[in-house]
């Protein structure tokens, strides 16, 4: 019993040593393979340890913002995004779709809807078509949020084209309604900006009407007089 025991103890004291010397090229290698199984909070950890004494490439940079945007830390996911978005375009159409759109609506959760258009546009350009619904629905919005009435009428038309398309499902015809119903209430905006100006009309004071002819003495005559103090 007592010589298991001691067994026990050198493995235990051995296995410390062993995590003692994991090198940082394992720990890369565990923030990687951590992202790649979606334990983005896992990751996160290990690539902001790694960021912190190296220069991460462009790609780790990228997967640490993405694991900021599945923290929901948005303001850091669209920090290092926004640094880093120029060398990410050397990639596949596909992967800068993902760093686009996810850069894009980091913006728009914080209400930057410029930064967010920018972004959503380029998206549109490398996405996969059925990744188009989200997109479109998402900077039709941005354009109503700007009070760009006519581009997100526009916009919100081809979001709801592409879900057709492409999201059928019975969980977003609910989604699909409200897109519909602000499609409705920007149609009615732009119905209200396009009506013909009306020009001013010059009423009639005495009798509340607006008339054919213009009298004057009619309009201010009103028969009153009032005398005027010596």
């Amino acid at each position: 019993m007592k010589r298991k025991l001691i067994l026990l103890l050198l493995s235990l004291c051995v296995l410390g040593q062993a995590a003692d010397q994991e090198t940082d090229t394992d720990r890369l290698s565990r923030a990687v393979s951590y992202f790649q199984g979606g334990k983005y909070h896992e990751a996160m950890i290990l690539f902001e340890q790694l960021s912190a004494k190296y220069k991460l490439n462009p790609r780790f940079n990228g997967f640490l913002g993405l694991c900021y945007y599945h923290e929901w830390q948005y303001e850091e996911a669209a920090a290092i995004l926004d640094k880093t978005m120029e060398k990410l375009e050397v990639f596949a159409p596909a992967e800068r779709a993902v760093y686009y759109f996810t850069c894009g609506d980091s913006h728009f959760k914080q209400e930057e809807y410029a930064a967010a258009i920018s972004y959503f546009e380029k998206a549109l350009t490398v996405c996969y078509e059925n990744e188009k619904p989200e997109i479109y629905y998402k900077l039709a919005y941005s354009h109503l949020r700007m009070n760009d009435v006519v581009q997100a009428n526009a916009l919100f038309a081809e979001a709801e084209d592409y879900y057709s398309l492409y999201h059928t499902t019975p969980q977003l015809a609910a989604r699909i309604g409200k897109m519909q119903d602000i499609v409705d209430d920007t149609e009615r905006e732009l119905a209200i900006m396009n009506l013909p100006k009306e020009e001013p009309i010059l009423r009639d004071t005495l009798h509340f009407e607006a008339p054919k002819t213009i009298n004057l003495d009619d309009i201010f005559g009103s028969g009153i007089e009032i005398d005027e103090e010596e």
